[in-house]
């Protein structure tokens, strides 16, 4: 998701790097990568979401902010397919940031 399209759901493109964990989709092996992350404000949906903005599988991963501030594990921003897609993990440690950072 590019900035463009961002600023046209209500994001201004502040972002923040975090540390997450890219799982390979063709062999069992992981590795750590660095995401970007903004908030954006969806109207049809009346809400406030984190999406990934660079170091994503697939270019869509998002989720609510209410939803986000929840979980005590982590977040599979992609839970991956094999053969097919690679999985994605953020940290509990770099959900903190992001909430503290894009408040």
């Amino acid at each position: 998701m590019r900035c463009s399209s961002l600023t046209k759901l209500g994001g201004n493109c502040e972002t923040v790097q975090v540390m997450a964990i890219r799982g390979s989709c063709y062999r069992e092996s992981e590795k750590d990568v660095k995401i970007e992350v903004t908030k954006v404000y969806h109207e049809s949906l009346e809400s406030w979401w984190y999406a990934i903005v660079r170091g994503g599988v697939t270019g869509y991963e998002s989720v609510r902010c209410d939803k986000i501030i929840d979980r005590d594990k982590g977040w599979w921003a992609c839970a991956g397919t094999k053969g097919r897609w690679d999985s994605l993990f953020v940290p509990l440690e770099s959900l903190r940031i992001i909430v503290k950072e894009l408040r």
